[in-house]
């Protein structure tokens, strides 16, 4: 809303006037005069990856084009980056280099690993994922030194339960939705360790600082897009790193999402934090088969979950091409219509 757009008018004002700020150049564009999330937004930039609605090409105040781009959706608790792998000429889908929630976990769980190691204090560190997070990067974060991998249920009470666990919590959805949560305790144990560092040029002093500062930039209590923005572009100037390199932190499984509506989502029963379907078991043997048709040399993954708030299943699908990963989505989505009473017109092949 407005008082979004007046914030970030503010900090795009304050960044412009430093070139050494992680947040110099912001340009602002979609500030609210069209209707809500319509061609724009994070959900929809992830969703549908393809480009908001921009009537220019947006350009920062020394007329170049912006390279890196930022979308919040309208209550700014979900925020996603992207930028194009080539000349912006299309909306094509091929075209975008998106970073989601899980490369957000990805460079928080890396940098937050490094810095406890800088610092010299022992912490928990804990990455929080659902059965829509990439397998790509479950495989990624569990190669990095002192971070365990939790699975829960879809949705944010879960995983900020689970992050809460923690010395340091890390939880994004792939919609990117999510922060960092620093117990109070680790907290107060890093600001004693800093009033005793002696040595402010040192690694550990830095160390310190800048855990300290995820502490304090991070929402402790909710999702918070702007938070986040904020936090990404310290992170990477810490490091060093473009948004190219965050977007190759590791290489995401292609995955596709389709959505069926059904007479009665009750249907369909789940196990397994929702990978494994229990009812009905004609569905569940057509998932089955529909994965193993795929071949072990795809890495195939799917399941299905019924929605939260509507008469609709969802079908999750990955493999290592986008064609098998829509083919197992087609699939699955066309068992679920036969077998749970679909409504409407079947799946179509995309």
């Amino acid at each position: 809303g407005k008082a979004m757009t007046e914030l970030l008018s503010r900090l795009a004002l304050r960044s412009q006037s430093s070139r050494r700020n992680p947040l110099a150049n912001i340009v602002l564009g979609n500030l609210g005069d069209g209707e809500l999330n319509r061609q724009c937004g994070a959900d929809f930039v992830q969703k549908k990856r393809k480009y908001p609605l921009f009537t220019p090409l947006l350009r920062d105040p020394e007329g170049s084009v912006v390279d890196f781009y930022a979308s919040l959706d309208g209550d700014a608790d979900r925020l996603v980056f992207y930028y194009s792998g080539r000349s912006r000429s299309t909306s094509a889908a091929i075209d975008m280099r998106l970073i989601d929630g899980d490369k957000f976990s990805a460079l928080l769980a890396l940098f937050c690993s490094q810095r406890v190691a800088q610092s010299g204090i022992a912490a928990s560190i804990g990455v929080v994922q659902t059965a829509y997070s990439n397998g790509a990067s479950v495989a990624f974060l569990r190669s990095l030194p002192g971070v365990s991998v939790e699975m829960t249920l879809t949705g944010v009470k879960h995983l900020e339960r689970a992050a809460q666990c923690h010395d340091i919590g890390i939880y994004w959805e792939p919609n990117g939705h999510g922060t960092v949560l620093v117990s109070p305790r680790f907290s107060a144990t890093l600001e004693r360790a800093l009033k005793r560092s002696i040595d402010e040029s040192s690694a550990q002093h830095a160390a310190l600082c800048e855990l300290l500062y995820v502490a304090k930039v991070s929402n402790q209590a909710v999702g918070d897009g702007i938070a986040d923005l904020v936090l990404a572009q310290m992170v990477l100037a810490s490091l060093g790193w473009t948004g190219k390199d965050w977007f190759n932190i590791f290489q995401a499984l292609p995955n596709s999402n389709r959505v069926v509506h059904v007479a009665d989502k009750s249907v369909v029963v789940t196990t397994d934090l929702d990978q494994r379907v229990k009812h009905p078991a004609e569905l569940a043997l057509a998932v089955a088969r529909a994965i193993d048709a795929a071949g072990p040399e795809s890495h195939a993954r799917a399941f299905v979950r019924p929605s939260g708030t509507e008469d609709v299943v969802r079908v999750y699908a990955e493999a290592a091409t986008r064609r098998t990963s829509d083919e197992l989505a087609f699939a699955i989505a066309h068992a679920v219509f036969d077998f749970c009473a679909g409504t409407g017109i079947p799946p179509q092949r995309m």
